[in-house]
């Protein structure tokens, strides 16, 4: 029996938790080809907009925008471990 594909890409980001902590992006060969294609539209259009799925089967938006070095600049990071507080 063929085993069902899931749709959207399965793919996954996680920000660090923490200060020089490590940020993950964990998906299926799809699903990073996915994003890759998301990221290549960015880098022409500016903005780009992918929905994927995580393993429990949720979709969710991934906003992918650029920027110039100036504005990144003042962002504040947004650790994980600060959201629980």
């Amino acid at each position: 029996m063929k085993k069902k594909k899931i749709s959207p890409p399965l793919l996954y980001i996680a920000a660090p938790s923490a200060p020089h902590g490590t940020a993950d992006i964990i998906g299926t060969r799809e699903g990073l080809q996915y994003l890759k294609q998301k990221i290549e539209k960015c880098l022409q259009d500016k903005s780009s907009v992918a929905f994927v799925c995580h393993s429990d089967g949720e979709g969710y938006d991934i906003y992918i925008q650029m920027w110039d070095e100036k504005n990144i600049l003042k962002m504040e990071p947004d650790y994980r471990e600060r959201r629980k507080q």
